[in-house]
C-alpha cells in the first residue's frame, strides 16, 4: 500500500501489478467456489458516482464525476420499477449510502427501506431480506472502525472482512436457498488491464453528455476497464463467465453495470428497459441453470490474511486512519448527505477535516433523517 503523495518514478510500477490470491484468500475462494465473471466492466471510465448510478439507474444523468445537484438527482431508478411491480428493496449501511443520490429513495417515506448493516444478519436468519437489497461498506475510519470500502488509502483485507461477514451470515440462514449475492467493484480504480476496453457500439443511455475536462466533451459511448465480480449462489455452479452467452440484445452487448438491470427486469418482470445502456446490457440469468440448490457451498470462508493486515496497522502507526485528511470521494458523500437532509451540498464541510470528522458528521445526520422520518410518518 502506498499514499497518493508517495508516488514516484519509483513506484510508479505498482499499479501494474495485482493481488496475489493467497493475500486476498475470501475474493478467491469465492471466485473457486462460484461463478467469476472474467469480462465485467465498469460503465464508465471514471469515478465512483457514475458508475454506482448505472447500477441503480442504468445512467449518471450526464454525470462523470462525483458531483451530485442541488436536490440530488431527479431520474427514474430501479427502485420505482420494483415497487411498480410489488418487489421490496432495501439498503444495508452504517455511515452513508447511495439511497442519498436519488430523490426518490431519500423520501421519508422509506426510512425503513433504510437499514443498520448489523440488521442484515437478522434478516437474513429471519427471511425478511428485501427483493434487492444494496449494501454499503463504511468510507470513513473512526477510532473504534476502520473502513472497509479498500479503497485507497484503506486496508483490503478489512474489505475482506465485510464480504467474509456477509456471506457467512447469507450462506448460515434461512435465506440462502432463495438468494444470489451479486459481488462487484463499481470503478476499477486507475489500474493496468492488458485487455482491451470496449469502445465501439457501445450507446449512451440518455443522449447526455458530460465535460470530462475543460472543453473536452464524453460522450458515454464506451466502457471503463475490467472489474471483479463474483455471483454468488446456491442455484449457479462453479464457472467462468469470459463473454456474455444466452440471450445477447446485440452483438456487441457486454457484462457491466447496468446487467444488473437488465437481468432483474426479465427476472422480475419489470416494465421495461429503463434507459439504452440497460436495454444494450447482456443479461446473466442464463448463469442460473441448476433445477435444484447446491449443498457443497462452503459454509465458513477462511479467516482474512493477518500478515497483510498486521502489515498495514504497522504502517499505519504514525498516521492513523481516523486522522487522514478527507478526500474528494469523502466530500461527495458528505455533500450527498446533506442534501438528503435538506441543507445545501457544501454545508460545514469547512469545519470537518479528517475521516473521524466525516464519520461523525454523516452518522449522526443520518440519525437525525431517521429521527425526522418516524416523526412525520406519525
Amino acid at each position: 500500500m502506498i499514499d497518493c503523495e508517495q508516488w514516484n518514478d519509483a513506484t510508479a510500477p505498482v499499479v501494474m501489478e495485482c493481488w496475489d490470491p493467497s493475500k486476498i484468500p475470501i475474493l478467491t475462494t469465492l471466485a473457486q467456489h462460484f461463478t467469476l465473471f472474467d469480462e465485467w466492466y465498469a460503465s464508465v471510465p471514471g469515478p465512483t458516482y457514475g458508475n454506482r448510478m448505472y447500477f441503480h439507474a442504468g445512467t449518471s444523468d450526464g454525470t462523470c464525476h462525483n458531483v451530485l445537484p442541488d436536490g440530488g438527482f431527479k431520474i427514474d431508478t430501479l427502485y420505482q420499477q420494483l415497487d411498480e411491480a410489488g418487489y421490496d428493496w432495501g439498503f444495508y449501511y452504517d455511515q452513508t449510502l447511495d439511497a442519498s443520490f436519488f430523490n426518490y429513495t431519500r423520501h421519508p417515506k422509506f426510512a425503513p427501506r433504510l437499514r443498520k448493516l448489523k440488521v442484515f444478519g437478522e434478516d437474513a436468519r429471519a427471511g425478511t431480506l428485501p427483493a434487492v437489497s444494496f449494501i454499503m461498506p463504511h468510507f470513513y475510519s473512526t477510532e473504534k472502525v476502520m473502513a472497509d470500502d479498500q479503497h485507497p488509502n484503506h486496508a483490503v483485507s478489512l474489505g475482506e472482512a465485510l464480504i467474509k461477514n456477509i456471506y457467512e451470515e447469507l450462506r448460515n440462514s434461512r435465506s440462502w436457498n432463495a438468494s444470489a449475492f451479486l459481488l462487484t467493484y463499481d470503478e476499477h480504480g486507475g489500474f493496468y488491464d492488458h485487455q482491451p476496453t470496449p469502445m465501439k457500439g457501445i450507446p449512451n443511455p440518455d443522449g447526455k453528455n458530460c465535460e470530462a475536462t475543460p472543453g473536452v466533451p464524453f460522450d458515454f459511448q464506451r466502457l471503463g476497464l475490467r472489474v471483479p465480480t463474483v455471483l454468488i449462489s446456491p442455484w449457479v455452479d462453479h464457472s467462468v463467465a469470459h463473454s456474455p452467452q444466452g440471450f445477447k440484445p446485440q452483438p456487441s452487448s457486454k457484462f457491466e453495470h447496468t446487467s444488473f438491470i437488465a437481468t432483474l427486469t426479465r427476472q422480475l418482470g419489470l416494465k421495461g428497459q429503463m434507459t439504452k445502456r440497460t436495454e444494450w446490457a447482456a443479461p446473466f440469468d442464463y448463469l442460473f441453470t441448476r433445477t435444484t440448490p447446491r449443498t457443497d457451498c462452503p459454509t465458513h470462508l477462511p479467516p482474512v490474511h493477518q500478515g497483510l493486515l498486521e502489515q498495514y496497522k504497522l504502517a499505519r502507526r504514525n498516521a492513523p486512519e481516523h486522522l487522514l485528511p478527507l478526500d474528494d470521494l469523502h466530500i461527495s458523500y458528505i455533500q450527498a448527505t446533506n442534501s438528503m437532509f435538506g441543507l445545501p451540498n457544501n454545508a460545514n464541510l469547512d469545519q470537518l477535516k479528517t475521516e473521524q470528522d466525516g464519520a461523525v458528521y454523516v452518522e449522526s445526520l443520518m440519525d437525525a433523517w431517521h429521527a425526522r422520518a418516524r416523526t412525520r410518518s406519525h
